[in-house]
C-alpha cells in the first residue's frame, strides 16, 4: 500500500454517502488531491474538527485511482481564528479559485508556500480602514 504522509490544507470538502466526506487538499507535494475521509462525519471519528479549511495538517492517503483514501489528518499547529471577517471571505475565495483552477497532482511546492502565507497574512492583519488620504 503506497502512502503520501505530508503537510496539506483543506481547500474543499462535500458530503460522500451517509458518514463520509470527500475532502479536496493542497498538499505539499502532490498539488491538489480529493480523498475519501471514511466515517468523518460520525462524532467519534477520528477525523473529527481536523478537516477543516485553512489549518495546516499532516495527512496520509493512499490509492490507485483519483480519488484516494485518507489514513490520517493530525493538526500541525493550532487553529487561529481570523482577526477581521473580510479576511475570511477572502481566504474562501483563495480556496474556490485554487479549486476551481488548478489542475490535479500538479506538483508545486512554491504553490503551497505561496497560499501557506498567503493565509497566515489574513488571518493576523487587520483590514486597513485609513483614508486614501493616508497613502
Amino acid at each position: 500500500m503506497d502512502t503520501n504522509k505530508q503537510k496539506a490544507f483543506v481547500i474543499h470538502s462535500k458530503p460522500y454517502k451517509e458518514t463520509s466526506l470527500i475532502v479536496t487538499f493542497l498538499t505539499e507535494r502532490n498539488g491538489k488531491v480529493d480523498a475519501v475521509a471514511k466515517g468523518a462525519k460520525r462524532k467519534k471519528s477520528k477525523f473529527s474538527g481536523n478537516l477543516e479549511p485553512f489549518q495546516l495538517l499532516s495527512i496520509d492517503y493512499g490509492g490507485r485511482s483519483n480519488l484516494k483514501t485518507l489514513f490520517l489528518a493530525e493538526s500541525i499547529e493550532p487553529y487561529k481564528d481570523f482577526l477581521e471577517s473580510e479576511n475570511l471571505f477572502s481566504a474562501f475565495y483563495v480556496n474556490e479559485l485554487i479549486n476551481f483552477l488548478l489542475p490535479y497532482s500538479d506538483e508545486s511546492s512554491k504553490l503551497f508556500k505561496i497560499y501557506q502565507d498567503c493565509i497566515q497574512s489574513l488571518k493576523f492583519e487587520k483590514k486597513y480602514r485609513g483614508s486614501f488620504k493616508d497613502l
